[in-house]
């Protein structure tokens, strides 16, 4: 479990990350966060193209609001499931975000 805000995030996957300062750490690859309000979905890839998330924000539902890596919704039945389930798998395959190989 990592902490982030006022909820715990229920984690899966773990990567070694190097930023362009040069910090590095430990972190994970896909989390979930229960909020006061609604639901949050943490995936935490990107690439030379950018981050996962954002670059597929239009297809993960109405009603859901999207950062670079987070995808936040109040029911299930608002998140495109199968959408948000194409890129888990795809995180699983691609690693972190500035991932240490």
């Amino acid at each position: 479990m990592y902490g982030m805000g006022p909820s715990p995030i229920i984690a899966y996957g773990k990567y070694r990350f190097k930023s362009a300062s040069g910090r590095e750490g430990d972190w994970f690859l896909i989390g979930l966060a229960a909020g006061k309000k609604d639901y949050a979905l943490h995936i935490c890839v990107g690439d030379k193209d950018g981050y996962l998330v954002e670059q597929n924000a239009a297809k993960l539902g109405k009603g859901v609001k999207t950062g670079r890596t987070c995808i936040n919704f109040k029911k299930l039945e608002d998140l495109n499931l199968a959408a948000a389930m194409k890129l888990v798998k795809q995180a699983e395959k691609t690693g972190g975000i500035n991932a240490v190989k």
